[in-house]
């Protein structure tokens, strides 16, 4: 996965509104996701995150006469600037930014049940067992959320992606424990729903690993007459 190309393609196609500590926002108030701490999300990083960037989320984006409809927040570690990323924008954007990621995650689609909502979704395995970018996103209401984290730095995936060649074929099975997992951030901007992603990062360290089926054949011994 390239984080540039995901996370650009995220801020031009997402919307959503966040709720605070598990408030209600209030009509024509921005959302945020500045709130969430490093310990909530240090769970889902295997590295030690080190700082939160936040960024407002231009309305003129979404054709949105309001100065900001929402923030990006990008957790760095001491691995990479970019290792978990989230954003939340409200407002009439939530809907326009949500079918914009359906489009730019499909055409295979599968539903991340443990969010709030029923309506968040993640792009499905190919048949290689990869996909092209692990985000989840979804909707609740007017509220849009979408998390983003870069390749290899959810707990048990490095693993898997070894036996895999150094590869991102990992299986469908393991990306979704990886949404299930990260998901639960998006019920904290929501404030229902679980919030604990430790059942699913456990099911994603207990996978076999996928092994690569690279180089040739070893052939059999002669039998001996």
């Amino acid at each position: 996965m390239n984080w540039k190309t995901t996370c650009g393609s995220l801020v031009m196609t997402v919307a959503g509104l966040a709720v605070a500590s598990g408030q209600a926002v209030g009509a024509g108030a921005a959302p945020t996701c500045s709130q969430l701490t490093k310990a909530q999300i240090q769970p889902l990083v295997v590295h030690r995150l080190t700082r939160m960037t936040v960024k407002p989320v231009a309305g003129i984006t979404y054709l949105s006469s309001a100065k900001q409809v929402g923030q990006t927040c990008v957790f760095a570690d001491s691995e990479t600037s970019n290792a978990f990323a989230v954003v939340v924008i409200g407002g009439q954007a939530a809907s326009r930014a949500y079918q914009g990621d359906l489009h730019s995650l499909g055409p295979s689609l599968a539903r991340v049940p443990v969010v709030s909502g029923g309506k968040a979704v993640r792009e499905r395995a190919d048949t290689h067992g990869s996909v092209g970018s692990a985000e989840v996103t979804s909707i609740k209401g007017n509220t849009y959320c979408a998390v983003i984290p870069q390749d290899g730095e959810t707990p048990g995936e490095a693993r898997l992606e070894k036996a895999a060649g150094a590869t991102a074929a990992i299986g469908d099975k393991a990306y979704a424990d990886i949404a299930a997992a990260i998901g639960t951030v998006c019920n904290r901007i929501y404030g229902s729903s679980s919030t604990n992603p430790g059942p699913a990062l456990a099911a994603l360290k207990k996978l076999k690993p996928r092994h690569s089926g690279g180089g040739l054949p070893v052939p059999a011994l002669p039998s001996i007459p």
